[in-house]
């Protein structure tokens, strides 16, 4: 955890950390009464989701799963393609 100052006050154990990606999946009529009850900034849907108490289930993703929205995504994205690496993993 790091400071407004930028000082790092605490380090949390790496075993418990997971870094999410998208897309995120929640049952709609859950996902539009949170998005109609919360009118505040939220990093994604799965904070508004559990700021309302709801418990949010976490799966194993893939570094693979990209996502391209820089000129540098694309540029990534396409050496993916290239490399053949998702193809081996189709046949």
């Amino acid at each position: 955890m790091v400071s407004p100052h930028q000082i790092v006050e605490k380090t949390p154990d790496r075993s418990l950390l997971w870094a999410a990606q998208t897309p995120q999946v929640f049952r709609y009529p859950m996902l539009l009464d949170a998005h109609r009850a919360l009118n505040q900034d939220f990093t994604d849907d799965a904070a508004m989701i559990e700021s309302l108490g709801h418990s949010v289930k976490m799966y194993l993703g893939s570094y693979e799963n990209i996502k391209v929205t820089t000129s540098d995504d694309l540029v990534i994205a396409e050496a993916f393609l290239k490399s053949g690496a998702r193809t081996q993993h189709l046949q």
